[in-house]
């Protein structure tokens, strides 16, 4: 009986999985990151690196940055928008709060 309900029982159809909302150009992302980059010779470097990714293609850009300050912001934000070929409409960062609901350089 168990045999005849499988195979009666249609299968389940896996739902696709939507990952970008909204249109391309809309909306992007900006933070900081950091990494510890360790040597064959044991010692380490933190590397501090700002990036912006394009929500809808995934396009990221990142540039290497000495620190976190209001300077490499801009400079990131205006080599990421360089980068993009323009401007999205919107953009946000997750460490330090939306920062700007309409971006105009």
């Amino acid at each position: 009986m168990a045999k005849l309900v499988k195979r009666l029982r249609p299968s389940p159809v896996a739902e696709p999985v939507i990952c970008f909302d909204g249109l391309p150009g809309e909306y992007a992302q900006f933070d900081f990151g950091e990494v510890l980059v360790t040597y064959e010779d044991g010692t380490a470097d933190r590397i501090v690196f700002f990036a912006g990714r394009l929500k809808y293609s995934r396009f990221m850009h990142v540039r290497v940055t000495k620190d976190q300050r209001a300077e490499s912001v801009v400079r990131g934000l205006l080599d990421c928008l360089h980068a993009f070929g323009g401007c999205p409409k919107g953009g946000c960062s997750t460490t330090h709060g939306r920062f700007a609901s309409r971006l105009s350089v």
